[in-house]
C-alpha cells in the first residue's frame, strides 16, 4: 500500500494516512482518526519509519501492535519497537498514551456526532 499510494506523498507520508486509506475511512471517521493521532505527536517519528521499514520489505513484514500496560523497561510515555528477523516481524508498544478508537468504535462516535449536530 505505501509502495502503491508513494506517489501522493513523496517519500514521506502525513503520519497516519496510510490508516485513512486501508481503512478507507470517510469524513467523521477520518477527523475523529486525524485527532486520535495528534495526541501521539512525540513518538509519531519512530512509528512511522517501522511502518515504511515494515511495508517497503520484501515481502512486506507483519506489524503486531501493543497498547498499554507494563512496558519491559521503566518508561512511563513513550514507545517501543523491535524487528524479529527470524519472523520478519515488527512490535510497536505504545505506552502511556491513549489507544485510538477501533473502526467500529469510530463509526459510533461518528453517528453520535451526526445526531447531536442534528438536533
Amino acid at each position: 500500500m505505501y509502495e502503491e499510494n508513494k506517489v501522493l506523498f513523496g517519500t514521506d507520508y502525513d503520519f497516519g494516512y496510510l490508516t485513512e486509506l486501508y481503512f478507507n475511512l470517510q469524513a467523521g471517521e477520518r477527523d475523529h482518526w486525524r485527532q486520535n493521532v495528534a495526541d501521539l505527536q512525540e513518538i509519531q517519528a519512530p512509528i512511522k519509519s517501522a511502518v515504511i521499514a515494515a511495508l517497503t520489505h520484501e515481502p512486506p513484514s507483519e506489524i503486531e501492535w501493543y497498547w498499554g500496560g507494563k512496558p519491559p523497561i521503566p518508561i512511563k510515555k513513550g514507545v517501543i519497537i523491535a524487528y524479529d528477523s527470524d519472523q520478519s516481524k515488527y512490535y510497536i508498544g505504545v505506552f502511556g498514551y491513549k489507544k485510538p478508537p477501533t473502526e467500529e468504535q469510530a463509526q459510533r462516535l461518528a453517528r453520535r456526532a451526526e445526531r447531536n449536530g442534528e438536533k
